[in-house]
């Protein structure tokens, strides 16, 4: 099974972009009913449309799926999972969603020429995590990220007494806490 990456857009944009960012994403797809998962009748739910049926997307075919998928979304597959206003959030398999985020602000940039795009994204395991902003990127690997975390905090996450859980004595804060504020701080600061 694939890694999942997590993918969260940020947009701001004039009124025609802002209507065309709802049309790809706040109001793409449709209500559907499903079994409960209760198996005592049936929900509605909103299900969103696929993105690589997104109208600045050209050649996707069933037969080609994987190949373009990798070249035109960066991501052998990639799904919208919820949407709004002003935000999307995507999860992909393997890679982040570069060269979509690149088609998307051309094609954003067309309705304004000031729109801006922010994808932060990041491997469920935290192999990577990266920020794409307005065709620019900055990206850090997963074991960089241990060794800022090792410095920070003066521990050695392979010693066989490391516990994610445990409790830093200065700040008292487990390690797991502390980890996740390396990678926000990390976030704030790229680009």
């Amino acid at each position: 099974m694939a890694n999942h990456v997590d993918n969260y857009i940020t947009f701001e944009g004039n009124e025609a972009a802002e209507k065309e960012w709802n049309n790809l994403f706040t109001h793409y797809g449709e209500l559907v009913k499903r079994p409960s998962y209760h198996g005592d009748g049936t929900i509605e739910l909103w299900e969103h449309g696929e993105i690589q049926k997104h109208p600045f997307l050209e050649g996707y075919d069933e037969d080609n799926w994987y190949s373009w998928g990798c070249e035109n979304i960066g991501a052998k597959w990639a799904y919208i999972e919820d949407a709004d206003e002003g935000h999307a959030y995507i999860v992909s398999a393997w890679s982040p969603i570069i060269p979509y985020m690149e088609s998307l602000y051309e094609h954003l940039l067309k309705l304004d020429e000031e729109v801006s795009l922010r994808c932060q994204y990041e491997d469920e395991f935290r192999n990577f995590i990266g920020v794409w902003q307005n065709n620019d990127y900055e990206e850090i690997e997963g074991g960089e990220l241990n060794a800022m975390f090792e410095e920070e905090y003066g521990v050695d996450m392979d010693a066989e007494d490391f516990d994610w859980s445990d409790e830093h004595e200065e700040s008292g804060r487990c390690y797991d806490e502390l980890y996740d504020g390396i990678v926000y701080s990390w976030f704030d600061n790229a680009i």
